[in-house]
């Protein structure tokens, strides 16, 4: 296959695809792409088609939520051509969901006390990664209350105050005189999240209030419409 053009090689293609200006989608010096040297190099990787699940393709929204794997083989297609093929259509944006991690090595990392509470969830149409809407609910819900690996208050800390130290972002992380009016009311008793793959959005359930930067976005857990929310930069 001849795959031409494409601006951003995903992270889980082969090493030799470029990552900066307006790239191919092949090896050095090469015009078409090796099939058999991509299938190689994949393999050596610590997945496989059937553990990478498409999240958000724009010109074929009917495959998110499926496996690459699975949408090779309801195309009767190899999977490297099956991927080249959405990223050539997408442009390269692209996105998936990889699963390679495993719980025991998450739950080591979330104990570490220099380990942040966060999420890279990806704000895009489609199937995203449930941690988008579930991460925080998540951990206050089952990390904390059901499974004991955290107090409350620290997975708070983790959550607040240790992030916006680490990343510089002052009057952030503490509720005091002169911060930031950002704060949250929900339940410890009954927190939990909802997202899963089939609904990644789907909010977390007893998250009362919502208060970001002094202005209600979340009020007796009814979406207010505003968007007080901005861009935040590091200062050191």
């Amino acid at each position: 296959s001849s795959v031409d053009h494409v601006k951003e090689g995903d992270t889980v293609m082969v090493t030799w695809v470029p990552r900066n200006g307006e790239n191919q989608l092949r090896p050095p010096e090469a015009t078409t792409l090796d099939l058999e040297d991509g299938t190689q190099a994949v393999s050596r990787n610590v997945f496989t088609w059937a553990d990478v699940t498409i999240a958000s393709s724009s010109t074929r929204p009917e495959v998110e939520g499926s496996t690459v794997a699975a949408v090779a083989a309801h195309g009767g297609l190899d999977e490297i051509d099956t991927v080249c093929d959405l990223l050539i259509d997408d442009g390269g944006a692209v996105t998936v969901i990889v699963e390679m991690a495993a719980s025991d090595d998450m739950e080591t990392c979330l104990v570490w006390p220099h380990a942040m509470i966060g999420s890279d969830g990806i704000p895009i149409p489609g199937k995203p990664h449930p941690r988008w809407a579930g991460s925080f609910a998540r951990v206050l819900g089952r990390y904390v209350r059901d499974d004991g690996l955290l107090s409350l208050g620290e997975a708070i800390r983790k959550m607040t105050s240790l992030a916006a130290g680490r990343f510089g972002l002052r009057g952030r992380g503490y509720l005091r005189p002169g911060s930031a009016g950002d704060a949250v009311v929900f339940d410890p008793d009954l927190i939990m999240d909802n997202a899963t793959y089939a609904e990644p959005l789907a909010a977390p359930s007893h998250v009362r209030h919502v208060v970001v930067n002094g202005v209600a976005v979340i009020l007796d857990e009814q979406d207010t419409g505003a968007r007080p929310g901005r861009f935040l930069h590091t200062r050191s």
